[in-house]
């Protein structure tokens, strides 16, 4: 139960900051979503009057991409303070995981297959399953929210140079051009003690990896026979 409440509270807090980043990218679109109004006022040559109350609106936006860029690198730091205090569990959590599935596959397999088939080999096969799937839900769900959360943070980087390529003032690209670096010079990834990366590459090998070390735990037991 303990390892489980610090999954829970791990999932908790990558999902509020994925919030928070999805805050700034939504806020991020609107600009752009303005900017493009804009343009099209300066191709469809409306009136001075009209054109005027357009350029107004958002007049503060250098200011607004100053303080999102502060809000952005802050959630960046507890990304890291984040990854820091649970990178142990992390480590421990996915591999016990993975270890717990794989060997539960191969006792549950040759216990039902090699066995008499009877009662007790078909309760061990169903608790086996009902474990295996706790194990991979556990397995996935933490990769998933990690993955999605860093995702959504390196998604700042396509707005940012959306935007950058409106009719902007000078200020405003500058500032816009810092947001940029400051994203590209963060490392904004989940790991487990920087062993492994908690994204959908992670999955793809613990599969390859889960069936190689399966067939060899067969070829062993055949070998043993």
């Amino acid at each position: 139960m303990a390892c489980f409440s610090t999954d829970m509270q791990f999932i908790r807090c990558a999902c509020m900051l994925h919030y928070r980043f999805r805050v700034i990218n939504n806020q991020l679109e609107t600009f752009a979503s303005i900017w493009n109004f804009k343009r099209g006022a300066l191709v469809e040559r409306k009136s001075c009057q009209s054109f005027l109350s357009e350029l107004s609106y958002g007049h503060n936006i250098c200011d607004s991409i100053e303080m999102y860029r502060y809000c952005y690198g802050q959630f960046c730091n507890m990304v890291c303070q984040l990854n820091s205090t649970y990178q142990l569990h992390l480590l421990g959590c996915i591999s016990a995981c993975f270890l717990k599935i794989l060997f539960n596959l191969y006792f549950s397999m040759f216990g039902y297959v090699i066995g008499t088939n009877g009662q007790r080999e078909q309760d061990e096969l169903m608790r086996a399953i009902f474990w295996n799937v706790f194990y991979g839900m556990r397995f996935l769900t933490i990769i998933y929210v990690a993955n999605a959360t860093s995702k959504q943070a390196v998604n700042a980087k396509t707005l940012i140079t959306d935007i950058n390529n409106r009719y902007l003032d000078t200020s405003t690209q500058e500032e816009l051009q810092l947001f940029y670096t400051q994203i590209s010079s963060r490392y904004i990834e989940f790991t487990a003690c920087d062993l492994f990366t908690l994204n959908t590459r992670l999955i793809t090998s613990a599969i390859a990896a889960g069936a190689t070390y399966l067939v060899i735990l067969v070829q062993f037991h055949s070998g043993k026979n």
